[in-house]
């Protein structure tokens, strides 16, 4: 007759032995997949109420695009969960933060400044506090607008329709990225009448580029709170600088081209290049015409 205490012992060992290893698998990492757990979560609003305020450094300390930043955080905060958010300066401030920019509860936690190119944004968790940094001049404002997108679903359609999700009760999980934009240079070529009453302003579309993290169209965005915007070429043509009658390059045509300036000795941003065939089929007057014009 088999011995039943024998089996009741090979069954024993495996039980005792995930008992031992049970500790062990709470070290894995978690599921990213899975929901994070409510005590893992910094709740920024409850039922429209709020303890947190929108922390930022002072005029000496912080800059212009940052403290824009931190009024657009503001503000969209109370929309999405109908509390509001105070923005105070960090000197004065003492209590749970969302800190905008480079302040020095960012810099507290590790973040290098220098290692951050200018569009480049940090955003991190920690116990209590939200951080939205970032490089200068935008990278802070992307920030912002990333948190936004990402964590509360906010979308700018167009500069008069937007996407802004009610949540009375905003709580995120721990965060702890580092991004950029994808494309070094961004612009639509789009010139919208801003004097009809029907459209929308250039304020209304200035806003909208920046939330899109736009960076060129200098008509809009060139100035301190926007970062400012990125231009390429000289002076932002559609022609290389470097041919222009004013410009210190050189620049060699191809064999029998010529180089026709619509205004002798200025540099207008436009040339005519007449190429040997056609200017031997259409002949000086034509090039006369396009100096009058």
């Amino acid at each position: 007759m088999k011995d039943p205490m024998k089996y009741a012992n090979v069954l024993l060992i495996p039980f005792l032995v995930s008992l031992l290893l049970a500790p062990l698998a709470g070290n894995e990492a978690a599921d990213p997949s899975e929901p994070v757990a409510r005590e893992e979560q910094v709740r920024l609003a409850e039922d429209s109420v709020t303890r947190y305020a929108v922390v930022v450094g002072d005029e000496e300390t912080s800059t212009a695009a940052e403290r824009f930043a931190a009024e657009e955080l503001a503000f969209f905060l109370q929309k999405i969960t109908g509390a509001t958010f105070p923005i105070v300066k960090e000197d004065e401030y003492e209590g749970p933060g969302i800190y905008v920019g480079q302040t020095q509860r960012a810099a507290g936690i590790g973040v290098d400044f220098g290692e951050l190119g200018e569009e480049e944004w940090v955003l991190r968790t920690t116990k209590d506090d939200l951080i939205l940094t970032g490089g200068r001049p935008r990278g802070t404002l992307y920030a912002v607008y990333e948190f936004l997108e990402t964590q509360a679903g906010c979308r700018w359609v167009t500069p008069n329709i937007e996407v802004i999700p009610v949540n009375r009760d905003l709580a995120i999980p721990t965060l702890d990225t580092r991004g950029q934009p994808g494309f070094a240079w961004r612009e639509t070529t789009l010139y919208p009448r801003h004097d009809d009453p029907k459209r929308f302003s250039k304020e209304d579309y200035a806003r909208f580029l920046v939330r899109n993290r736009y960076n060129g169209g200098s008509f809009w965005l060139n100035e301190p709170r926007f970062g400012f915007a990125v231009r390429f070429g000289r002076p932002g043509s559609h022609r290389p600088g470097g041919c222009s009658a004013t410009s210190t390059l050189s620049c060699q045509l191809p064999q029998g081209h010529r180089k026709i300036s619509l205004s002798p000795g200025k540099d207008l941003g436009q040339e005519v290049r007449i190429p040997p065939a056609r200017a031997a089929l259409h002949g000086d007057p034509l090039l006369a015409w396009m100096l009058l014009k």
